[in-house]
Formats: C-alpha cells, structure tokens, sequence
C-alpha cells in the first residue's frame, strides 16, 4: 500500500468517526451541516482544502472544549465565517457580511453559544478587518459593546486576548473592560504606563482601583496571548502571558459581583481611552474552568 493510500484511508475513517458525532453540537451553535458536510466528501475520498478543513477542526475543538466547561461569557474569532456561517458582519445588526479585507466590523458573533455578541454603535467607528484573521482598532475611536450582564453575579470570571498591541501609549488602555453595578466588582485586562501588562479588579464600593497584577512584558507589534484569572470571593487575581503565570496577587475587599447588570462593558475602551491594537480572539468566563485550551488555541492563531 502507498503512503497516499495510507493516509487516504486513515483520513475517510476519521472523517466518518467525527462526522457521526459533530451534527448534534454544531446543531447547538447553529452551524447545522456546516462541517459534517465536508467530512462527509473526505470520508467519500474527496478533495476538500486541507488547511481550510483542519482550521476549521481546530476551531470545532476548542469550542467543544469551551462548552464543557460551562457556565461560559462569550468567545469571539476575527473570522468572517466559522464553519460556513458568517460570524462576523458590518452592521450592529448582522445582516451584512464581512467578507474582505477592510471591510468594517459592527458585530462579532458569540461563539460560545451564550449569545453574548459584541456589537459597535452605529454613530461611531468600526474596527477593519484584515487579512491574516484580526481586527484593526485605530485608537481613537474603535471599539466594541459587551451585553451588560455577560459578568453578572458570578465568584470568579477569566478574561483571555489573543493579538497585538500597535502603539504603546496612554496609561490604562484596556483590552478588555467590565464594570458591574452597585455593590460589585470590576475587571479589566490592559496596558498600563506603555509597557506593562495588567490585570485589575476592585470593588465598586472601594475607593479606587488597587494596582493588581502587572508584568513588564509588552512590546509594540508583536503578538501574544494573555489571560487574567479574576477571584472575587477572595479578591486574587492572576495573570499569565503565552502560556505561562507571572503573577498572582491580592485586589481590594472580597465579595461577589452584583446581580445589577453592568454599567461598562466594552473590548478596546476604558473611561475614554481606545485601544491601539490588533484582535485576533477574546474570550471571557465566568465560573472554574481550565484556561489552558483556551490559551492553546489563542496561541495558535499567529
């Protein structure tokens, strides 16, 4: 038997073993047909985009990964389409598709199946995206809405980014921001004093924000992917970079975040600042999970 005979036919059973499973979940996600039907032709023996078809199965993977873990936020790809669905459209409302590079970006689709997606308000600017599967934020005007509720009540909550930052300047410019009502807590993961990667959190019935935890790590253009493990029951957080912790320490008074919807919640502002950079994911979680599939397939976007 030859190599390519070989590998055609361990490809067709695999193709039939995953194809026999995937239809119910992607059901779930509203991606009905999608996948399977590809797999479907490679368990037929026929061609399909190989690189098209594996990235699409890295993709089914870490959102069944994600989904296992449940309770969960939201997760956000700068793809047009996952799994042949459109994720990503330039209105608000999602009725028109990005399909180019530059075309602008007025909502990312939740993939986590939570619904929580990420919207731009109509009057101002959109992110671009571009080639190479990331979001373009200019820092002056770019920025994205978050569902007011996606960190509401909760004990602990995880926020992960995936991309670059394209200038380092400003002193809190946030790549994630979320602010609870009354009585309860903040979190954010940003630059801080141009060069520092932060992870904050406070609560709102404290004075200010504490300095959290931050490393001297960041660099102008080059990509990287960080996560900010937030525990409000007993106010910690922890912050990794690529993979690997640089630091845990302790914010403000303990508690848990209010059942009151959020005031904030935006990717790319913070209290007047925009963020410079470029988006390749985000993810946030809410409840105990494992982030390190999660940082694994962030990792593996640039």
């Amino acid at each position: 038997m030859s190599i390519s005979d070989s590998i055609s036919g361990g490809l067709k059973r695999y193709g039939s073993t995953i194809n026999e499973r995937v239809d119910g979940y992607l059901a779930s996600l509203g991606f009905t047909g999608a996948l399977s039907d590809k797999l479907a032709k490679l368990h037929k023996g026929q061609y399909v985009g190989w690189k098209a078809l594996t990235e699409e199965l890295d993709v089914l993977t870490a959102l069944a990964s994600y989904r296992t873990q449940e309770p969960m936020g939201a997760f956000y790809l700068a793809r047009p389409s996952v799994l042949g669905r459109p994720v990503l459209w330039q209105d608000s409302a999602g009725t028109v598709p990005v399909t180019q590079d530059g075309d602008p970006v007025g909502r990312m689709d939740d993939l986590s199946g939570n619904d929580n997606h990420a919207y731009v308000d109509e009057a101002v600017g959109k992110p671009l995206y571009r080639d190479g599967h990331f979001l373009e934020f200019n820092g002056t005007s770019h920025y994205f809405n978050l569902p007011l509720d996606i960190a509401q009540n909760v004990g602990e909550a995880y926020i992960a980014f995936s991309g670059s930052l394209t200038e380092l300047s400003g002193s809190d410019n946030s790549m994630v921001w979320l602010s609870t009502g009354t009585g309860g807590t903040r979190a954010r993961m940003n630059m801080r004093a141009t060069s520092y990667l932060q992870a904050a959190g406070r609560r709102l019935d404290s004075d200010s924000f504490d300095a959290g935890a931050q490393v001297d790590v960041l660099e102008q253009g080059v990509d990287f992917t960080a996560s900010a493990h937030f525990r409000f029951v007993d106010a910690r957080v922890t912050l990794r970079k690529d993979g690997v912790e640089m630091v845990s320490t302790g914010f403000s008074t303990p508690g848990y975040t209010s059942d009151t919807p959020s005031e904030e919640a935006y990717i790319g502002y913070q209290a007047g600042e925009y963020t410079a950079m470029k988006a390749r994911a985000l993810f946030i979680g809410t409840g105990s999970l494992d982030i390190a599939p999660v940082e694994d397939f962030m990792r593996g976007l640039y």
